[in-house]
């Protein structure tokens, strides 16, 4: 198991990212504040081209922490818990973070070789 903590402005937000990267599956909680607001989980089908997600925790009405889990999981190949915790009054800054998440994902060559095992 590996942890990785970043921070980035976005906007005019100040947010964090945690990923930790487990055996098969990676969890990716990311926000302004300290809560944990919604999780969701998608993970890679052979019978769909997209991955299949859904809400664990939270609002089921707010798809996106579920939208960012699928497409992370459909990227990486792997089982994906995303928590996605920002206001929704700005779209953009989940987008921009999902975005730095998947950078800091693939940045590491030691992830990057973890991952490529773990779709063997």
């Amino acid at each position: 198991m590996k942890v990785h903590q970043f921070q980035a402005r976005v906007g005019d937000v100040n947010a964090s990212a945690l990923i930790i990267f487990m055996q098969n599956s990676l969890w990716v909680w990311m926000g302004a504040e300290g809560r944990l607001d919604a999780l969701a989980m998608a993970m890679p089908s052979r019978f769909e081209s997209t991955p299949i997600g859904t809400a664990l925790v939270g609002e089921i009405s707010d798809p996106t922490s579920k939208s960012i889990a699928q497409r992370l999981a459909k990227k990486t190949g792997c089982q994906c818990f995303v928590s996605c915790n920002f206001d929704s009054s700005d779209p953009l800054i989940a987008a921009a973070m999902e975005k730095k998440v998947l950078e800091e994902i693939l940045k590491d060559g030691s992830v990057a070789t973890s991952l490529a095992a773990l779709r063997v």
